[in-house]
Formats: structure tokens, C-alpha cells, sequence
């Protein structure tokens, strides 16, 4: 839901819509928001290697260009999956820039997670997948409890979430890796030749055997 009332425009997403969309961690929920840009959200691409963490990049800007905050205040560590999904109230993505308020890490926009107060009661929730190819299984589960008096309120929360690694190789249509040179589409093979390729005017590619670096 998008907040026209305020100077500048807000993204919302309530505890409602956290709930109907089944995600399993916060990373994968905000993945589907225009607004975020790339597969940072998204720990289980790696094929550059990675740090395994949940980042958001508002508007391709950059990790470091988006400010993430939980309940106002700013985080050490900018991996949203440390946040348990089941604990967060709703979510604010402030789409312009809010440098002049919070600095230069605030140049893409801020990310506010609201965590959820006044509960009162326990919940547990489990969930398991698998791909209709028998792999890639996922199992999670999360825990929330609350307690309310007069004097105030605590809400608790954790969650455990494991996914199997799916390799590109399992899959035909990334099993190989495509070049597009000279107008000619090459299947490049692996990406780490220990003695490097030499690309071909034809597009063709052709390792190099015998040679150091």
C-alpha cells in the first residue's frame, strides 16, 4: 500500500499481507517490492560467491546507499533475515532519498521494520517445500510469544529456516554458461579455466593449454 499522505511517498506492507504471503523470511518478502532492486534479497544466488547475508538495494543504488532500520533505529548489519518474519508488525519503504535526515547510507531510501507490540498469547507456524524435481528441499518453523499488563509488554520470537542448495548444473537451462559475441551465442562451459580462453573472431572459444599466468 502506498502512503500519498506524507511528504514523500511510502510503501507499507501490514501484518496481514505479511501473513497471506507466506514467505518465510523477510528477504524473500521484500523481494517481490518494485523497489528493490536485484537478487541481494535473495542469500541462495551465489554465483559470484556472496557473504550469504539478505541485503536491500533500493532503486539498484546499492546496499550501502539503503538505510535499514528497526523501529527507528539503525542496525549494525544490513541483513534483513536476522529479523524474524513472524515478529515484524509491518513494513515502511521510504522510496525517496532521506540523506538530508539520516546521511549518505539514506541516498537510495530507508527500509523501517515495525516490530509487533500489545501482543498477547503464543503462536508456532511450520512449513516445508520441496521442487517438483524432488530437490531443493526447505523446512521452517518460527516460534512467537507474548505477554501484556498494565505496566507494559514483551513480545518474543525465533525462527529456523533451512533451504537445500540447488546447483546450476541440476538444471539444463543453466547448466552451461551462454556468451554472446559477434552476434554468435557460445556455451562458455566452466567459468574458472586454470589457463585461460582466447574468444575467436567465428565466436568460437578455445582454452589454453600449456600456458601459465
Amino acid at each position: 500500500r502506498v502512503d500519498i499522505e506524507t511528504a514523500n511517498p511510502v510503501i507499507t506492507i501490514d501484518r496481514a499481507q505479511i501473513q497471506k504471503s507466506g514467505k518465510l523470511t523477510v528477504g524473500d518478502l521484500v523481494q517481490e517490492l518494485p523497489s528493490i532492486a536485484g537478487a541481494g534479497t535473495n542469500p541462495q544466488v551465489n554465483n559470484g560467491g556472496g557473504s550469504g547475508a539478505s541485503s536491500i538495494s533500493l532503486r539498484g543504488l546499492g546496499s550501502n546507499r539503503t538505510l535499514i532500520l528497526i523501529d527507528g533505529q539503525r542496525v549494525v548489519r544490513n541483513d534483513v533475515n536476522q529479523i524474524p518474519s513472524n515478529v515484524v508488525e509491518r513494513i515502511e519503504v521510504l522510496l525517496d532519498g532521506a540523506s538530508s535526515v539520516y546521511g549518505s547510507d539514506a541516498i537510495a531510501g530507508v527500509v523501517n521494520f515495525i516490530m509487533r507490540k500489545d501482543y498477547q498469547g503464543a503462536e508456532f507456524t511450520a512449513d516445508y517445500g520441496i521442487s517438483d524435481r524432488d530437490d531443493g528441499e526447505r523446512k521452517g518453523g518460527a516460534f512467537t510469544f507474548g505477554q501484556s499488563t498494565d505496566r507494559g509488554s514483551v513480545v518474543a520470537g525465533i525462527s529456523y529456516n533451512k533451504f537445500d542448495a540447488v546447483s546450476a548444473g541440476k538444471r539444463e537451462f543453466s547448466r552451461n554458461a551462454l556468451y554472446l559475441y559477434g552476434g554468435v551465442v557460445t556455451a562458455g562451459g566452466s567459468s574458472s579455466a586454470p589457463t585461460g580462453r582466447l574468444f575467436l573472431p567465428a565466436g568460437e572459444l578455445r582454452d589454453l593449454y600449456g600456458c601459465s599466468t
